[in-house]
């Protein structure tokens, strides 16, 4: 009677193992099947494999503060990422207000297109603010501001475009801005270097004087990597 209790006991256990195996198989086929979708649908990464580049130009640098400061802070970040959002309005807008006027840092604002949205928006200012950093800084702030407005509305493309308008431009103007092909060339140009060449895969990214570092960053250790404060 033992022996049977514990042969019962013993088959019981191993159909049990070889149902959790095998949940676990289907779990990871689904992921890996979801993977396997999320790269082919990801055109931003795929493209860029192969995309030449060479008769296209750089977006113009935005740059904060005097260009011949002796720290250069670079930042990658795309107007659809919530963590970009916040260190803009936090973390930056500190290191701007601190070492910007005295002459320590200046800071070139450069975009991250990661999707549509990011393409979008980056094209816009782009077009719309021509050459104008003080413009260009001024947008790129309020579409940070909105961020969640317009990203969380039931249509965020006529919503993003409304809002540029609600800035003062004139919606022939957004709509002719908003399909300008060479703009986008030339901010997708910006990705692929970024990915490419910088290995950036998490944004927001800072590149303090030469060297990369990805993910969002304190005021007090952006301050500590300049060599400010120890």
């Amino acid at each position: 009677m033992r022996l049977r209790f514990l042969l019962f006991i013993y088959l019981f256990f191993v159909v049990n193992l070889e149902a959790q195996k095998d949940q676990k198989t289907k779990q990871q086929e689904r992921v890996e099947s979801t993977h396997e979708v999320t790269v082919s649908e990801n055109s931003f990464v795929e493209n860029l494999k192969n995309a030449d580049f060479t008769n296209v130009d750089f977006p113009e640098d935005v740059v904060i503060g005097d260009k011949k400061a002796p720290n250069t802070v670079i930042v990658y970040s795309s107007f659809t990422c919530s963590h970009c959002q916040e260190f803009h309005t936090d973390e930056l807008a500190k290191i701007i207000k601190k070492y910007v006027p005295i002459g320590k840092v200046k800071i070139i604002l450069r975009q991250y297109i990661d999707d549509m949205g990011a393409l979008e928006a980056s094209t816009l200012i782009s077009c719309l603010c021509g050459n104008s950093s003080e413009k260009n800084i001024d947008t790129q702030h309020k579409v940070f501001m909105n961020q969640k407005k317009w990203m969380e509305s039931q249509d965020p493309k006529s919503k993003l475009r409304n809002m540029f308008v609600s800035f003062g431009f004139p919606m022939e103007n957004v709509a002719k801005c908003v399909e300008d092909k060479k703009i986008q060339a030339s901010l997708m140009k910006e990705h692929k270097r970024a990915t490419h060449d910088l290995k950036i895969r998490i944004i927001p990214a800072i590149v303090i004087n030469g060297k990369v570092y990805q993910g969002k960053l304190t005021m007090e250790e952006i301050e500590k990597l300049l060599n400010f404060i120890k």
